[in-house]
């Protein structure tokens, strides 16, 4: 059997009858992971173990299910083939995916309403909006698609049933005032629920079913609503549900349902209507109280609107000379450059007389928003003419403090050619961190010589002028040793942390990591664990090298078509190792796996071209066995990694404190030595540096790192010691003549290199620490490279120094010169920009647009403005 097939979702399933009808026979089971490695593929999602395990619970539970209900059967036989099941619960899912998509587009279009639960003209639960709309998001992967088939059925239902309710709304209307009302008039949803809310208003607050609401009677419901909202009880859709019920066959309760909301929508309207409540008195003020009203209810309510009762207004410009009542007359409009222009409240007037009438407002909202969008760029470039000034008179205040030869520019040029990367700034950067780092070197090798004689110092105050048997160490020296072992430790768990999340991203995106039986998180797998795995890795290697065949990946065959997909794996894991060679974080064992990658490419390539003998099955065999390879290589390589974080984990990070008297003299001894002690407080002559610059070109010649392990064999000398000990060595080595083999070779090097030395003791060469008796030898070689480095620094500092300052008074001319030129230039573009702003090209765009809509009147004389 499979071993797959233990790992399919569909088995696992909470409901026992579920499991029960829907149980898979074994070739049930590998048919359907045939299957839904397809789906997948068709649906273009990844070869992950979670899309798998949903697909499958997709196909072997919902579209099964499906298949099997279109049938008229419940349950599942082993003897059925489950592919034409699932297909025909796959053209379901697919039917009903559309149709959630559609009804969900529609509903989007009420979403504001009156901020409670249910929204739009079919009173949808927005809570239920929200579950749809999140399992249409990952539909292809969802098993559980009830909140859409809910969705797709209210959607329909209700739409059929706003038909009956606006039908019987309508038929409220009285026929004297209201000859051509009827259902046809009437087509968008929008308008329709409008309709019902306006009878359920009614009977609120009239106690009449009356769908015909005027602005007027308006003010009276609102100033009735704080005693007539208990009236928007379970009674009022009791009412309506008998009065209409006789209509509508079926769907009592959902009927119900929607009634319901409806009227729940209607006493929201009220609850809270925040409008002035004032009486208006001018003809003006009846005017904007009615806008109010219509502005404020018409979201929810069909009214009836009053301004039909106005008189006409004239909205075109050709015909604005015939009477006083157009958009153009003073109060209605705005002058700009001696043309006339409708203002927001004119446009937004004729905008709803429009509507009241019926026809389309378009017109007056683009002219609208072209005011909104004049308003603010027109603010906008108030406000950058403004920056812009002031940014001028800065930089003119900058140009004359230049000429006064003002230090601050020193500060601001420098930092011009800073950030404007250029190569004389470099330059001098370049020579200031070298004098910057000869400084460092000095002053630290200062620190050191004074600290240690400091706490040598104390200790002898402290115990009568002579040192103790045992003493601390000074805090300084402490905590550097204790930040180097720390290093040490953090170096060595960033690398092996790196590591192991690195084997981790490389074991999930494997091409392995697909099959059921790798299904492993291999972060919380213990090392045993991983033994075995390897173990059994390299079972299945054997078998697939000896036989080309092995149970665990017999059902993975490669089809022609997956030879391209196997590719860009392939490219996949070369573009990863080729990055981390880029960034410089390559780890062990990435050539071979590069090495590797590249030779199964160039297989793939030479089959796709069709070269003879390349046939598909031994690409199948390279492939798994490299994939095999890789997953044992990653393991060994995480246990690695926890080993070396264990090891690390466990390092002892206390250091010791104290010394005896005998190493506190040989700490002293090195800290003194390598500090040039014996020239005293770092007050350094012509002379001095002179021959410490000749010294240190000496000893350079002598190619000291690789002499040092000539004198190993000495542990702690004495000056006499050291030079009599050099002249035996010397005496010992036989000289070299004619041809000679590779160990006299080396034995001539060797007294060459004594010799050296010698010769830099009898010259007293500073860089050595002579001075010095009885240090051991690795402390001496420690104080004669600190002094190397310091005598450097010492030798090249002064140097460094005279061509910084002699730089720095160029660097400060040029600097001056380019920032100067810079702020020329950049006052003459402020300037230009200036000069555009100022001819006001938001201004000229918003005249324009209205010109397109036919809203500008040439103002030739002021009898055009009269109200």
């Amino acid at each position: 059997m499979d071993e797959r097939i233990e790992y399919l979702p569909v088995v696992s399933t909470p409901e026992a009858s579920l499991r029960e009808r829907l149980a898979l026979s074994d070739s049930q089971k590998r048919d359907l992971l045939k299957i839904g490695e397809r789906y997948l593929r068709s649906a273009k999602l990844d070869f992950k173990r979670e899309n798998l395990a949903l697909a499958l619970s997709v196909l072997g539970v919902d579209c099964l299910s499906r298949g099997l209900a279109s049938e008229g059967r419940e349950k599942l036989s082993e003897l059925d083939r489950i592919k034409p099941l699932i297909e025909k619960g796959l053209q379901e899912r697919s039917q009903l995916q559309s149709e959630v998509r559609r009804a969900t587009k529609e509903l989007e279009k009420g979403l504001d309403i009156t901020g409670t639960p249910l929204f739009g003209p079919l009173v949808i639960s927005y809570d239920l909006y929200k579950k749809a709309k999140i399992v249409l998001s990952r539909f292809a992967l969802s098993s559980n698609v009830d909140a859409c088939q809910q969705l797709v059925y209210e959607f329909e239902t209700r739409s059929c049933l706003l038909e009956v309710l606006s039908g019987y709304a309508i038929s409220t209307l009285s026929r004297e005032h209201f000859p051509n009302a009827s259902i046809e008039t009437i087509t968008s949803d929008e308008d329709r629920a409008k309709l019902v809310r306006n009878m359920i208003a009614s009977l609120v607050f009239r106690q009449v079913p009356t769908a015909a609401i005027p602005i007027e009677e308006l003010r009276d419901f609102i100033e009735n609503s704080g005693k007539n909202l208990s009236e928007f009880d379970n009674d009022l859709t009791n009412d309506i549900y008998e009065a209409i019920s006789g209509n509508v066959s079926g769907e009592k309760a959902e009927f119900r349902n929607y009634i319901a909301g409806l009227v729940e929508q209607t006493k929201q309207v009220f609850a809270r209507p925040n409008i002035s409540m004032q009486i208006p008195l001018s003809e003006g003020e009846v005017v904007a109280s009615r806008d109010a009203m219509y502005e404020k209810f018409s979201r929810w309510l069909l009214l009836v609107h009053p301004a039909l009762e106005e008189r006409e207004l004239i909205t075109n410009v050709k015909k604005a000379e015939s009477g006083e009542y157009s958009l153009w007359r003073a109060d209605l409009s705005k002058e700009i450059d001696g043309k006339r222009i409708p203002s927001r409240g004119g446009l937004d007037r004729a905008m709803r007389l429009a509507y009241a009438k019926g026809y389309s407002g378009e017109r007056y909202g683009e002219g609208m928003a072209a005011w909104r969008k004049f308003e603010a760029e027109s603010a906008a470039e108030k406000a950058k003419i403004a920056m812009l000034i002031e940014e001028r008179y800065e930089t003119e205040r900058l140009i004359g403090r230049a000429m006064l030869e003002d230090p601050v520019i020193d500060k601001l040029a420098e930092k011009y050619m800073y950030e404007t990367g250029k190569p004389e700034y470099s330059v001098l950067n370049a020579l200031r961190i070298r004098m910057g780092k000869d400084l460092k070197v000095i002053r630290d090798a200062e620190v050191r010589r004074k600290k240690s004689e400091e706490f040598v110092v104390q200790l002898l105050a402290n115990n009568g002028g002579v040192l103790p048997d045992k003493a601390e160490l000074p805090g300084y020296e402490l905590e550097k040793l204790i930040d180097s072992k720390d290093k040490r430790k953090q170096n060595i768990l960033s690398k092996a942390n790196d590591k192991l999340r690195w084997e981790y991203e490389e074991l999930a995106g494997e091409f392995l990591s697909i099959m059921p039986f790798s299904w492993l998180d291999w972060a919380n797998i213990p090392n045993e664990t991983i033994l075995l795995e390897i173990e059994r890795l390299k079972c299945i290697e054997k078998d697939l090298i000896k036989n080309g065949t092995n149970s665990n990946l017999d059902a993975f065959r490669i089809k022609r078509e997956d030879v391209g997909s196997i590719l860009g794996y392939v490219d996949k894991k070369r573009s990863r190792l080729l990055l981390r060679k880029r960034i410089k974080t390559k780890l062990v064992g990435d050539k071979v796996r590069a090495e590797e990658l590249g030779l199964l490419r160039a297989r793939i390539t030479v089959y796709q071209k069709g070269t003879k003998g390349a046939n598909l099955e031994t690409l199948r065999i390279k492939f798994f066995k490299f994939c095999i390879m890789e997953r044992s290589r990653n393991l060994k390589e995480i246990m690695i990694a926890r080993n070396r974080i264990t090891a690390a984990n466990s390092l002892d990070m206390e250091i010791e404190r104290f010394r005896n008297k005998g190493e506190i003299e040989s700490w002293y001894k090195k800290e003194q030595a390598s500090s040039f002690a014996e020239l005293g407080d770092f007050v350094f002559t012509k002379e001095t540096v002179a021959k410490l610059a000749k010294d240190l070109k000496l000893f350079n010649t002598w190619k000291a790192p690789k002499s040092l392990s000539l004198i190993r064999g000495l542990d702690v000398y004495k000056k006499d010691d050291f030079v009599a000990w050099l002249r035996d060595e010397v005496s010992e080595t036989r000289k070299v003549e004619g041809k000679t083999s590779r160990r006299q070779q080396l034995e001539g090097w060797r007294r060459d290199s004594l010799e050296g030395m010698i010769s830099l003791v009898e010259a007293q060469n500073m860089i050595l620490p002579l001075s010095y008796d009885g240090v051991s030898f690795q402390d001496f070689i420690t104080a004669m490279l600190w002094r190397r480095v310091t005598a450097e620094a010492i030798c090249s500092l002064p140097k460094t120094k005279f061509e910084y300052d002699q730089y720095l008074q160029e660097f400060k001319i040029i600097a001056k010169e380019k920032f100067v030129e810079y702020l020329k230039f950049h006052r003459k573009t402020l300037s230009d920009k200036i000069n555009v702003l100022e001819t006001e090209p938001a201004k000229q765009r918003f005249l324009k647009k209205m010109q397109g809509l036919e809203f500008v009147m040439e103002e030739s004389s002021p009898e055009k403005a009269t109200v």
